[in-house]
């Protein structure tokens, strides 16, 4: 079974950290089972990136957009270097949370995203490495959002139960799956 991962930073950062976006691409990509999706991040230029944006107009920006949100939907886990500070990243990173999935930031010690580690949520692990333990970092965080994926559960339904939170999930702009998850997890913590 392949473990499809997203790994994402600023690209505007890599003046600073390709080195860091290059080793952490590397130890992913050298784990066995695991699908990296591609990202443009590595693969093209700072300058030309945001050039190609800028004269595709609007379309370019919206579909830009709705390719980073496919990237994070079809992942299994959407991994994050937030070294060099990006409002684009931390949006970017809320989605992964919104979404329910196991959400990796990665930041070089030096470097905190201090808003980022106040995060209080089961699927989020932020990490800091340096020079010497960047793979070992990523591995041990890796294994941690491994160990907290959701895991499928089917049911019957009533379709009247169905409509109902059809609609919900509709007004409300989130999954079913969200809206039962959220369901269990406001039970859980009132009988507690």
């Amino acid at each position: 079974m392949n473990m499809k991962i997203f790994f994402t930073s600023s690209q505007r950062g890599k003046q600073f950290f390709l080195a860091n976006y290059k080793r952490i691409q590397a130890t992913l990509k050298n784990i066995p089972d695991v699908k990296l999706i591609e990202d443009d991040l590595l693969n093209e230029e700072t300058e030309k990136f945001y050039e190609k944006l800028k004269l595709g107009g609007q379309k370019a920006y919206i579909d830009f957009y709705q390719q980073e949100l496919n990237h994070l939907k079809t992942a299994d886990i959407n991994i994050f270097d937030c070294s060099f500070h990006s409002l684009s990243i931390g949006f970017t990173i809320q989605r992964s949370i919104d979404i329910n999935k196991p959400t990796i930031v990665l930041y070089e010690e030096s470097k905190t995203p201090y808003f980022l580690t106040g995060i209080e949520e089961e699927k989020f692990i932020i990490s800091s490495y340096n020079k010497t333990n960047l793979e070992t970092i990523v591995n041990k965080a890796l294994k941690l959002a491994m160990d907290v994926r959701d895991k499928r559960f089917n049911f019957f339904i009533r379709p009247d139960l169905l409509n109902y939170i059809t609609e919900v999930s509709k007004k409300d702009d989130i999954p079913i799956s969200v809206f039962l998850r959220n369901l269990i997890l406001e039970h859980k913590k009132k009988n507690k």
